[in-house]
């Protein structure tokens, strides 16, 4: 059960991944990005994007136990989550 101080936590932690929102907005039609760039930027914006889904759902009282595990599923594929692990 998630309480308001781990729901604070999770979005001081989430709001460090909006700058790739902005970056993939930026640079997702240009040609000439790398592919590496441009998936690590995906792979953050979807994960911020997911988190701030998965705390709306938790406050309006919906299950959000398939969302909590894609979450899951993101971080073990971004590259600084496996650092840490």
């Amino acid at each position: 059960m998630l309480d308001n101080k781990i729901l604070r936590n999770i979005q001081d932690i989430i709001d460090e991944l909006y700058p790739a929102v902005i970056m993939l907005n930026q640079y997702k039609h240009e040609e000439d990005v790398p592919l590496g760039f441009l998936m690590c930027v995906t792979t953050r914006a979807k994960i911020y994007e997911n988190t701030k889904t998965l705390i709306k759902m938790y406050k309006k009282g919906q299950d959000y136990n398939y969302l909590l595990q894609r979450i899951f599923h993101q971080l073990k594929l971004h590259p600084k989550s496996n650092q840490q692990t």
